[in-house]
Order: C-alpha cells, then sequence, then structure tokens
C-alpha cells in the first residue's frame, strides 16, 4: 500500500476543520507559439454525490484571473423515477461537467479548489479544447 494500510482513512476534516483540495495545472500552451482561445473544459471525475469547485482561470502574463463555480454531479436516475425522452442512464460513480472558460493568451493555467466535508471523490481528466487565433509579431 502505498499510503499505509487499506484501512487508514485521512478523512475530509482536521479536527472540525474541512480540508481544501486544490488542483493546479501549469501554464498550457498546446505546443503553438501563437495566441489562441480556451474553449471548453472538461472535468471527469468519480463521486458519489455532488461536489462543487471553484474554477480559476488564468493567462500567461496577466493578472486577470475568471473565477467560476461548476458542479461535478451524479446524473444518474434510478429505474423508479426514469421519465423517457428526459433523463438518461449513468453510473452512479463516473461524471463529466462542461463549462467555457473565456480566455484568450499564449499559455493557460487553470485551478480547481473544493473545501467540502463530503464523501471523497476522484478527479481523473481535465480536457481542453482550444482555436487557434494568429500568430504576433516579436
Amino acid at each position: 500500500e502505498a499510503w499505509g494500510t487499506s484501512r487508514a482513512s485521512s478523512g475530509t476534516s482536521d479536527n472540525g476543520a474541512s480540508i481544501a483540495t486544490e488542483l493546479e495545472t501549469g501554464f498550457i500552451n498546446f505546443g503553438y507559439p501563437g495566441i489562441s482561445s480556451l474553449r471548453e473544459v472538461f472535468i471527469d471525475g468519480e463521486a458519489s454525490v455532488d461536489v462543487t469547485f471553484t474554477v480559476e482561470g488564468e493567462v500567461l502574463g496577466s493578472r486577470d484571473v475568471i473565477t467560476k463555480t461548476v458542479i461535478l454531479g451524479v446524473a444518474g436516475k434510478v429505474l423508479g423515477v426514469f421519465v423517457i425522452g428526459t433523463d438518461y442512464l449513468a453510473s452512479t460513480a463516473l461524471s463529466q461537467v462542461e463549462f467555457t472558460m473565456p480566455l484568450t493568451g499564449r499559455g493557460f493555467k487553470l485551478r480547481l479548489r473544493e473545501t467540502g466535508t463530503g464523501v471523497p471523490y476522484i478527479v481523473t481528466a481535465i480536457t481542453m479544447t482550444h482555436m487557434l487565433e494568429r500568430m504576433r509579431a516579436r
């Protein structure tokens, strides 16, 4: 076991205070030296209850930070309350949230924060789509 025995639990609080979770990417330019725009962000994860994240986006060389609040939620319905044409089946653990993050520049950084004391969850992927804009003379 990498972190001790399987019977150990680190929990989600420290003496009653919630333990903040923070995940931060480095600055990413997608291998393109010019200007590009971030289109959509997808966060994939495994959660048995809704998890609310505060997502901050930054552009390389800018002091502006764009903040959004998103919920990685459990979308599935039990068949007893399933409505054809409205609801859809999904895993109770695997979830994805999609949102726009209006950033334009040479590099982007995302920071995810969560401060709840709910049940543990796993972030499995962060996917960003972008569009190439233009090259800028140096």
